[in-house]
This record gives C-alpha cells, structure tokens and sequence, in this order.
C-alpha cells in the first residue's frame, strides 16, 4: 500500500511540476541564483565520494546546526557529503565539506522527482543518510530504501507552523515515515508529532538539539571584534538580525525613540535577504535615518565609529557574519516575528549570552520562544513602542545582561548532548568507520 501511495505521489507531482520546469530557463533570466549549480537540483551530482555518509540541512541554520556532526564524522576517517536546498545553505556545506579535501564534497538535494533522486543517491552510493532538523521529501525517504540506504532524522522537528500541513498528508506520512531507521527528536512534543504522523514509537526518542552543542563564533570573528570595540568605547550595540519586511522600519522607529534615552546607542541591522537590500534601506530611510552599508566600512573601524556617532543605521550587505555580529551586540532582535512568518532562530544570541528581543510570530521556534521568556532571557514585543521600552530597560541595566550571560550558558549546559547522540547512534548502526 505504501509503495502505491509513493507511485501515486509521483505521479502527482510530475504531472504538476515537469510542465513548470519548462519555465526554468526563462526564471532564470531573471534570477541569477536559479542558474547556479541547477544539475545538481536534477540529480546530476557527478564525481562524489562513494560509500560516504550524507547529511543534509534545509538551510544555512540546519548546515550549521550539523556542523559538529559532519566535523565528528569526517574527522573518524569518514568520507561526507553534505547537500542542502537554499543557496546559503550550500555555501556554508561548502565550506564545512572542504574542511576534509577529497573525503568531502557539497551538492544542492535534487528536486523530489524520483528520477533526479535516483540519479543522485545511484552515483553517491552513500552508506547513510542522516537529516537533520525537518527536511521530509517523500522521494528521498522512498528512493534511498529501494537502494536498501538507511535513514535517519537527527534533531527532528516538526513546527508549529508545518504541523497543520502535515496533518493534511497523514496518509503520505504514514507511507514514509516508517522506512527511516531512527528518528532523534528535539522535544516530547517533536516525538508525539512524528509518532502521530506515522512514525514508528520504537524508533522515536527525545535527544535534544544539536544547535545547543554548536560552539560560539566568539570575538574573533571580524564583525563581532569591531562591534565589541564599540563597546569598549561606550556605545550599546543593537543588532536586528534576519529581519523581514516591514521590519527594518519597525525597527528605525524604536531606535529613534531609543537612542533618545540611552546614549551613543548604535542599531546595526542585518536583513534576511540581500536581494531586499534596497527595500531595507528606504525603510531605514523612511524613519528618518541616513544608512551606512557593512561594505562601505570595509573593515574599518574608524568609518564604524564615525558612522554610529552621526546616528547612521548600518545595514549589513554581506552574507554568514550575523552569529559573529551578535557575539558583540549588547542587545539583539530576531526578524521574522513581526509579520506572520514564523520567526528565525532564538539560539545565535543566546549562544553568546546577549538578551533577545523578538514579534509575537515565533511558531517555528516554539520551543525556544517558551525557554528564553520563561528563563528571563527574551521578551516578545509587538511594534516599535514596545521593542523601544524593553530595549531602553535592557540597555540601562548592566546587572540583567550580566545575569542573561549567566542564564544563557546554564541554558546551554542543561540541553546539550544531542550531538553524542547521534554519533552514538551511527556507532551503534555500525557506520563510522574504526568504531563498529
């Protein structure tokens, strides 16, 4: 029965996606990103190494939170490769990939269609494929057990805001979720969804998240060195990280009402989006503040300082510097809590011990929306009067960022282990090589 749900999946889907595929070349004359690396979205991986072990996340913050993971694998005299389905998300596997030479390698998740994830997984031929987070194509799951591939779900998920969709394609659930071997979940909720939407009781448990195992960028990062310089001169650094649309202006606002309070108050904002860059600036712009680029600095933190003094708002144009950037913030605000979007991740802060401000939209991140109000480490706000009264409070009280850094850590202490987890898992399973 299951397989004819997976035929009848793929017939759907074929039907519905091939016809658009056919638009691809004229997508990307308008989107350069659609143009890179597109073999591989089809399955055309070509050289990887063989027998390695894949691990995939969704997005620059799933690469990242199986980072330890793919170092602790590779490290073992593993080969892996590591895919993802964003562009942030390949460049930083890029990068975690090339850390071991030819052991390593990085490629885009094919599209689900089961001829572009056949092809991958026939040419990969790895010995196992670990997901990590919530990444659940059907194609993948059903393709890697017709090649006898084990699967695996490590730090699983399943969000408050994916759950009702879920539910939706119960019977498509049912038909793939017991094809994967383990599944590590984050939280007894997390389990209580995936044993509702099919998953076996016996191969569900609660390890805990691998982002709490993650290390701290410190200050040696070049953004978080010159933000702490800032610091050391007087001024209390704000970064609004990740923000979405209308965001950017919310955030101008309580920053004029701010820096009327607190002096040599500094906003640094970091959008979601480059491709938004203009629209971000004309919303810092509308609030009635002139805009300096991260680029324009380059580095210096002379034009920093200057810029930061004269009231100028610093919109970051570059990519993979917001966890640095915060490890230098006195105060920071998480975007995509304002409008409807479900929030973005509560964790890079906190890693570095920096209070966290965020919208009334955190369904994604409910876990850590709940542990950060209920340990004193973040407030929900839901326009600029109420962002400006907390970070006003917050900034002017050095004994509650202090006791933040001490909460934070003690966060951290009480939920890692999930990375042990998991290498016990794969240890057990019998594939890290020197450890069956």
């Amino acid at each position: 029965m299951k397989w004819l749900i997976y035929i009848i999946y793929q017939l759907i889907f074929n039907v519905v996606c091939v016809p658009l595929l056919l638009l691809w070349p004229l997508y990307s004359l308008f989107n350069p990103r659609a143009r890179v690396r597109w073999s591989e979205r089809f399955g055309l991986w070509g050289e990887v190494p063989s027998g390695a072990i894949l691990l995939h996340g969704a997005s620059l913050g799933e690469v990242r939170a199986i980072k330890p993971l793919a170092e602790s694998i590779g490290k073992s005299g593993n080969s892996i490769i590591v895919t993802s389905t964003s562009d942030t998300g390949i460049k930083e596997a890029q990068i975690l990939s090339g850390a071991f030479g030819e052991r390593g390698s990085a490629r885009l998740l094919p599209l689900d269609f089961f001829w572009s994830v056949g092809s991958a997984l026939t040419s990969a031929r790895p010995k196992a494929i670990v997901i990590g987070e919530t990444e659940l194509w059907p194609g993948l799951f059903f393709e890697a057990a017709r090649r006898k591939i084990p699967t695996y779900i490590v730090s699983g998920r399943v969000s408050d805001l994916s759950y009702p969709g879920y539910r939706r394609l119960a019977p498509l659930f049912r038909a793939f979720l017991p094809l994967v071997e383990r599944i590590q979940c984050q939280s007894l909720r997390d389990m209580d969804r995936f044993v509702e939407l099919g998953a076996a009781p016996s191969k569900t448990s609660v390890t805990g998240n691998l982002k709490f195992d993650v290390a701290p960028p410190g200050y040696e990062t070049p953004g978080g060195s010159l933000l702490k310089r800032l610091g050391e001169d007087g001024f209390k650094v704000i970064v609004a990280g990740s923000t979405r649309p209308t965001e950017e202006r919310i955030v101008t606002s309580a920053f004029n009402l701010t820096s009327k309070e607190v002096e040599k108050a500094a906003l640094i904002i970091v959008p979601r989006h480059l491709d938004r860059l203009d629209e971000a600036v004309k919303e810092v712009e509308s609030g009635g503040r002139e805009v300096k680029l991260w680029s324009e600095i380059e580095g210096n933190y002379g034009v920093l300082k200057a810029a930061v003094e004269s009231g100028q708002v610093v919109i970051v144009d570059e990519m993979f510097i917001l966890s640095g950037l915060y490890s230098g913030a006195d105060l920071a605000f998480v975007g995509g809590s304002l409008p409807p979007l479900g929030g973005h991740s509560l964790l890079e802060p906190l890693l570095v011990g920096v209070p966290v401000l965020f919208g009334p939209h955190m369904e994604s991140q409910r876990f850590m929306r709940d542990e950060a109000i209920a340990r004193g480490l973040g407030w929900e706000v839901s326009d600029a009067n109420g962002l400006a009264k907390l970070a006003i409070g917050i900034l002017t009280d050095e004994a509650l960022r202090e006791g933040v850094k001490r909460s934070a850590r003690k966060l951290f202490d009480e939920n890692s282990g999930a990375l042990e987890c998991a290498l016990n898992l794969l240890r057990e399973e019998g594939h890290l090589e020197g450890e069956r």
